[in-house]
């Protein structure tokens, strides 16, 4: 039977609602000032609570090797010592309190940077109040939402809204596409919530969606992506969804080599590209970052310092960026919420210019960005795949709306 994009439009937009308050999103910012404060006395010690287990084990620990740099990178250049204090009970909220409890005295952190799931901060929000020790979460979307007025916090995460809308307008403006198609593993609420909102942005750009392959887990794929193909889309979007979405994508270009394919919503995006085979050359994603995007004078110190001091050889994506980006922030909250100015005084008015991630303000509930990057993968003959910097997408108030070298 004819599948219309209305009908299409319709199920996504019931499904979306159904799922709303599981998946939602949040992020936050970075600094002005471009060194740690200069204090006397003993180093400035930041707790990082990051899982080794559970399902937000493979990002964290991607995350704190770019805490780590970021730490190396401001003692090489001399500035204020930090001492990392780690802590790892897993993604659970009863031991993340107790963990907030025991800083005291010389147990005691000036911030904490956290990759958690909402529920834990949630938990955690009446002892982070009373303490007033800022909280950096990097925990994607996909962990849920935060809550509003639980002490000085703010999430480093890209909203789901800027992610669909600039997914929506690279293809319009690059590929010149007016019909789409996507891929939906519909067994994710993440991807559900994505694919909606793409849907309602390409509608509005004045396209559709001419047909959706809904695949359900241990389900075989072949024949909804044979009838994806036959309708001939100009581009096909696919909300990332771990290693469902991964075959899927692999599948998908052996069915249409040829047609362009966007994906976003990856996490960890280090992880995608280290197993990324031939299968997957040529695919275009949304990301919070790529290094060549990055103009300010503490982000391009990191990007050196990083494959220089640290010789490190592997992809240095969005993860690790982050991580960098989380301690950069906290040490920057912590005078502030000393002063009793809070995190919510910073980021009005578009006060922070992050070094690593571009974010230039932020709410406990959400970031404020002017941009997201579009890289395409490639793999070189002797190493493993990366990103191919393609260039930027505008977000909401920006003029042009693309600025991209489509390849």
């Amino acid at each position: 039977m004819k599948r219309t994009s209305v009908c299409i439009f319709g199920f996504l937009l019931a499904v979306a609602f159904v799922s709303a308050t599981v998946v939602s999103c949040s992020s936050p910012s970075g600094s002005t000032d471009d060194r740690v404060p200069e204090q006397q006395g003993d180093p400035i010690k930041i707790g990082v609570y990051m899982p080794s287990s559970g399902p937000l084990a493979g990002l964290a620990k991607l995350q704190a090797e770019g805490v780590r740099a970021a730490v190396q990178m401001e003692g090489f250049t001399g500035t204020q010592p930090v001492k990392l204090v780690f802590h790892d009970q897993g993604d659970s909220p009863r031991e993340f309190v107790k963990m907030l409890e025991g800083l005291k005295g010389p147990d005691h952190v000036s911030a904490i940077i956290a990759c958690i799931s909402a529920g834990t901060v949630s938990a955690a929000a009446d002892v982070l109040r009373e303490r007033s020790i800022p909280l950096v979460v990097t925990s994607p979307r996909s962990a849920g939402s935060m809550p509003d007025g639980g002490g000085p916090m703010v999430r480093i995460c890209t909203t789901l809204e800027d992610q669909a809308l600039a997914a929506a307008r690279f293809a319009a403006s690059t590929f010149k596409a007016r019909r789409f198609g996507m891929i939906l593993a519909v067994d994710d609420a993440t991807c559900v919530r994505l694919a909606s909102l793409f849907s309602s942005d390409v509608v509005k750009l004045g396209g559709s969606i001419v047909d959706v392959a809904y695949v359900k887990k241990n389900q075989e794929p072949s024949s909804d992506l044979t009838h994806l193909v036959g309708e001939k889309p100009d581009a096909v979007y696919v909300p990332f969804s771990s290693s469902t979405s991964l075959a899927l994508i692999a599948k998908s270009r052996t069915v249409a080599k040829e047609m362009p394919i966007i994906v976003s919503n990856v996490q960890p995006e280090e992880i995608l590209l280290s197993g990324a085979g031939r299968s997957l050359e040529g695919v275009y994603v949304i990301t919070d970052f790529h290094e060549q995007a990055v103009t300010s004078s503490r982000g391009r110190r990191f990007i050196e310092f990083f494959h220089g001091n640290l010789k490190k050889r592997g992809y240095l994506g969005s993860s690790i960026a982050t991580g960098a980006e989380a301690f950069f922030l906290a040490i920057q909250m912590i005078p502030r919420v000393q002063n009793k100015g809070g995190p919510a005084r910073i980021v009005q008015g578009g006060q922070w210019n992050s070094p690593m991630l571009g974010i230039v303000g932020a709410t406990p509930s959400g970031a404020i960005r002017h941009q997201l990057c579009v890289g395409r993968i490639q793999k070189g003959f002797m190493r493993g795949a990366t990103l191919k910097y393609i260039g930027q997408v505008g977000l909401p108030g920006l003029d042009p709306q693309v600025d991209v070298r489509a390849q």
